[in-house]
């Protein structure tokens, strides 16, 4: 089966397997945290209960991810499968935060998804449902399958915001729920993140961007006359008419960046135009046999006392 990204279509199983979610996840440059090491997760959640007939394929798939995650243990992305053979997490989630990625320029770590924690803490929140994700900036150290929080500054937790707002600007990502828990954390929130949803039942959830001004652009200074979100919202249809101005907006952006590219573009084939025109003169100048101006000499005229 394959579902439709806002600009592609992507590729999965009708149960939306574990391992292709994990898969996709890995293949695009994301980092995943490993299984939670909290005494309330259970411990029995391993690859080999939740395969326990692997195909040939499976199983080579699954002995990469206990090479790379050091551990049997499926990661916290989807550590809330358990015993079901597949999970209601959507892929839709990786595909945006894959574009987060590449349009932001900085390493993204998945840290929570249809998982254990959010299932046990917050059983009615979007991730039980599969339809939300957590991330964060930075790296995972393989050996220790430590995450490296050194990158989390407020440029580039600026630069991640941004970065969704010119997707939804150019229509590559749609409507989103989108909070910066760097800056206002939930009330279960164990760390720094950031938490993405998609729209259910034609809603939007709660969302906050903490660097974002009303043109879609960085602020960096806090100004609450002037920020996209003064405050955190879960106003649905307020949420969709800011994201509905900005891509009229982006729209807007997209004609005038157009226009000017083929203003250049003109002058460039006119540029080349003239060039070819003289190129062409100067060769039928030669061909007449007519002196060209280089080779020209004036004539002395004696002169008449």
């Amino acid at each position: 089966m394959y579902i439709r990204s806002w600009d592609e279509w992507i590729g999965v199983t009708e149960a939306t397997d574990v391992i292709n979610v994990v898969d996709t996840a890995l293949k695009g440059g994301l980092d995943i945290k490993r299984h939670s090491r909290a005494s309330s997760h259970d411990k029995s959640n391993t690859w080999d209960k939740l395969y326990p007939n692997p195909s040939p394929a499976q199983s080579i798939q699954i002995k990469k991810y206990i090479k790379k995650f050091g551990e049997d243990l499926i990661p916290e992305l989807v550590s809330g499968v358990g015993k079901r053979k597949s999970t209601e997490f959507n892929p839709m989630l990786i595909d945006y935060v894959l574009k987060i990625k590449r349009r932001s320029g900085l390493p993204i770590v998945l840290t929570g998804g249809d998982d254990l924690f959010h299932q046990l803490k917050a059983p009615s929140s979007r991730h039980g449902k599969g339809n939300a994700i957590d991330f964060v900036i930075g790296k995972v150290n393989d050996t220790t399958g430590k995450i490296d929080h050194n990158l989390e500054t407020d440029q580039n937790q600026a630069k991640i915001e941004k970065a969704i707002i010119d997707l939804i600007k150019e229509g590559k990502i749609r409507n989103i729920g989108l909070i910066n828990e760097y800056k206002n954390p939930s009330g279960h929130a164990t760390g720094g993140h950031f938490h993405m949803s998609l729209m259910l039942n034609d809603k939007l959830e709660y969302t906050y961007y903490h660097f974002i001004d009303k043109d879609g652009n960085i602020l960096m200074i806090r100004d609450k006359q002037n920020m996209l979100t003064p405050s955190p919202t879960s106003n649905s249809d307020n949420l969709k008419k800011i994201y509905y101005n900005l891509r009229k907006l982006g729209k807007k952006e997209a004609e005038k960046i157009e226009k000017m590219q083929k203003k250049e573009l003109d002058k460039s084939i006119n540029k080349f135009s003239n060039s070819q025109n003289i190129k062409s003169i100067k060769k039928a100048t030669v061909k007449d046999g007519l002196p060209s101006a280089k080779n020209f000499k004036p004539i002395k005229i004696p002169s008449i006392r």
